[in-house]
């Protein structure tokens, strides 16, 4: 059991206050927006702070940078908690184009290190990773208080990247620079503390982990974070079970959820917790119901691997029970949901390959096209210089033969024109030729498309297909329906895997021959 990810978005919240010590000066008709910052982040409720900011008048009015960057930074993070991912990557690419342009590497680190706990949420575990590794090159670079504060924060969340991966190994390596780095610039946070009980629980080292999380407790206690001291409850009860300290284990199990309750904070775990005490102490009945209870929430939240989780625990307890026929079909659906998950995390990373390698490809052929353009631009300054002295040559001669041939040269002219009229013609079309069209409008309905298709499209893969064959690039078509770039490539990739092409010129001659 792991915590979610809700846990790093609150902390980065409140770390964030500190993005106001960037100097700026505030213009009067920016005091709106100032006043609305200050009040949003004495908030942490994203939903009281999203009924802040939508008070607001645009934020694009605004004139200043870092105020800017900080309102749609806070917008991200608040829709990022309410689980509104694409929303949260929408305003999140706002605040770091801005702070990325101005540069305001504070503003950039914060917002990176958000769209990292998102993708966490996600469980997108690779590109959350990236985002943290992009933070983590700023945050080196700089120096400051609140930059050795990000940097311990950076360290600790990607160990705990590399702990859902499995790579227990590395987990352990990074939450101890972490904390060594808070220790060498007075700057221990008490949750990377606790993330070393954590992984020594991974790493099977219930003793060790238990001391650990003591001395965690106690430091959480003194910085008043009564979030983290929920789920330092949560390991000390792990760790107590794993010692087979069954009353221990339920003692702090309780704190946890009696702690959570008064907060309003409530883990998708304790269910899963409280059914594995509960199937160690012999009280299979009890523990199946909280399993059960457990394996809803996940249903209701879209968390696959809390899912298969809740799936394999319950076809352990099946057959503890001698009910074989029941474990081998929560087993089945385990098995399902667990390759379901390797499937998911196998096509982002195709994804994001396929979407460097299409960055890639596409800057070579602006350098490419760029180098035409000025090739065609040499042989078309060469060719004017010869048709003017051609036509230099001819009036000479026209105005020479025109003394005693008049009406003749009269109708060379009117030839010449005709041609000359001819060659535009042709020449416009030649143009035209080489261009081809710029757009494509879709007519075929999304019923009728589906029709032809094995694995049908969803409407919005659907209409961010319309979007892209009308000619809109990847960004224009992330703005009109207000989602992130990446969830464009990662719709458009899903479009090109059921049409079975790699891009979108190969998608408009699939679209064409089956219109």
């Amino acid at each position: 059991m792991r915590p979610i990810f809700l846990i790093h978005l609150l902390l980065l919240w409140f770390f964030s206050q500190n993005i106001q010590a960037q100097n700026f000066e505030i213009a009067p008709k920016d005091t709106i927006f100032s006043n609305a910052l200050i009040k949003i982040q004495a908030n942490r409720n994203p939903v009281r702070v999203m009924e802040l900011l939508n008070t607001l008048p645009s934020i694009e009015t605004c004139g200043n940078d870092s105020l800017m960057a900080d309102l749609y930074y806070f917008y991200g993070s608040a829709f990022g908690q309410m689980g509104q991912f694409d929303s949260s990557h929408f305003y999140l690419d706002k605040a770091l184009s801005i702070s990325a342009s101005a540069p305001l590497p504070l503003n950039q680190v914060g917002s990176l290190i958000a769209q990292g706990n998102v993708y966490w949420g996600m469980e997108f575990y690779h590109l959350a990773l990236e985002k943290y590794q992009e933070a983590l090159v700023i945050a080196e670079q700089q120096e400051g208080q609140e930059f050795d504060t990000f940097l311990v924060m950076i360290l600790g969340n990607i160990g705990g990247i590399y702990s859902q991966l499995k790579e227990l190994d590395k987990a352990f390596e990074y939450v101890i620079k972490s904390n060594e780095i808070g220790v060498q610039t007075n700057n221990l946070r008490p949750r990377s503390h606790m993330k070393i009980g954590r992984y020594l629980l991974d790493l099977n080292k219930p003793e060790q982990a238990r001391d650990s999380l003591h001395r965690s407790m106690k430091l959480i206690i003194s910085h008043n974070d009564s979030i983290a001291l929920v789920h330092c409850f949560e390991y000390l009860s792990q760790a107590h079970l794993q010692l087979n300290n069954f009353d221990s284990a339920n003692y702090y199990l309780q704190l946890c959820t009696k702690t959570g309750e008064k907060l309003g904070y409530f883990l998708d775990d304790i269910h899963l917790n409280m059914g594995i005490l509960e199937f160690e102490k012999g009280n299979f009945s009890s523990a199946k119901a909280h399993y059960l209870k457990g394996l809803d929430l996940y249903i209701k939240k879209g968390k696959l691997k809390g899912q298969a989780e809740a799936y394999e625990l319950l076809s352990q307890l099946a057959k503890r029970q001698n009910q074989n026929e029941l474990s081998l079909s929560y087993f089945e659906l385990f098995k399902a949901l667990s390759d379901s998950i390797y499937i998911k995390d196998r096509a982002v990373r195709v994804h994001e390959l396929e979407t460097k390698f299409e960055v890639k490809k596409k800057e070579d052929q602006i350098v490419r096209l760029e180098l035409e353009n000025e090739l065609n631009e040499t042989q078309l300054s060469e060719a004017k210089w010869q048709t003017l002295m051609i036509g230099s040559g001819a009036l000479f001669l026209l105005l020479l033969g025109a003394i005693f041939f008049f009406f003749y040269k009269k109708k060379q002219r009117s030839d010449q024109l005709a041609q000359q009229l001819q060659y535009d013609a042709l020449y416009k079309r030649y143009i035209d030729f080489i261009n081809g069209p710029s757009s494509f409008e879709l007519t075929l309905s999304i019923s009728a498309l589906n029709e032809r298709l094995h694995n049908p499209l969803t409407e919005r893969e659907y209409e961010i297909l319309q979007a892209g064959l009308n000619g809109m690039t990847n960004q224009q078509i992330a703005d009109k329906f207000f989602v992130s770039l990446s969830t464009v490539k990662f719709h458009l990739g899903n479009v090109y895997n059921k049409f079975g092409v790699t891009n979108k010129k190969e998608a408009l001659e699939y679209v064409v021959k089956t219109t």
